[in-house]
């Protein structure tokens, strides 16, 4: 009787809860907590569509495979030089987040991706008060610097954000772990 009481008294002046984010389904734990929105764009033809068929995504991509078929072809391999031409600059990200950035407004699987998946999943959560356009751009930057991290840090050797997590298995410039990126990219035309 009294919480009757109370809500009639009180109204309109309850405020709304909004509800939780779905739970997160992680298929591959440490992929999709790192890039979950590359597996958000892989699940769905559409939005794979909207980013493969991008003039600008398209460029930067091509940018980055001309790096790689030139650092594959090298006959004399060196592991640092050839694992830097992987390296997206910070052109090429600020390009690809601003492509992505504009494709919002004009695609309406970006504008989904933004507005209710990215959202619902929980991820990305620093990002939820900024507008859709924004928070697309800033969760795809995410992803492709997390990308070029991981090429520093396992491929390159350079200290990561915790020497305890973040370290390789092989020093730099061994001869086992050469040989073993060498053949990853004697591979690349197959």
């Amino acid at each position: 009787m009294l919480t009757v009481l109370l809500v009639t008294v009180a109204g309109a002046r309850i405020p709304s809860v909004n509800p939780l984010p779905i739970p997160l389904r992680l298929e591959n734990a440490v992929q999709d907590k790192n890039f979950y929105l590359l597996r958000l764009i892989a699940a769905s033809g559409s939005i794979q569509r909207a980013f493969t068929e991008n003039p600008t995504l398209k460029k930067v991509e091509q940018g980055m495979r001309d790096r790689f078929a030139a650092a594959a072809k090298n006959e004399t391999f060196d592991q640092s030089s050839s694992l830097r031409k992987l390296l997206m600059t910070e052109d090429e990200i600020s390009q690809a987040c601003n492509a992505v950035r504009q494709a919002y407004g004009t695609n309406r699987d970006m504008t989904h991706l933004a507005d209710q998946l990215i959202p619902q999943s929980g991820c990305y959560y620093r990002y939820q008060s900024q507008p859709g356009a924004d928070r697309l751009a800033s969760a795809f930057r995410d992803c492709l610097s997390g990308i070029n991290h991981i090429i520093e840090v396992y491929g390159l050797g350079t200290p990561g954000r915790s020497s305890a997590t973040d370290s390789m298995f092989y020093k730099p410039g061994d001869l086992t772990f050469n040989g073993t990126i060498h053949q990853w990219f004697g591979t690349y035309d197959e």
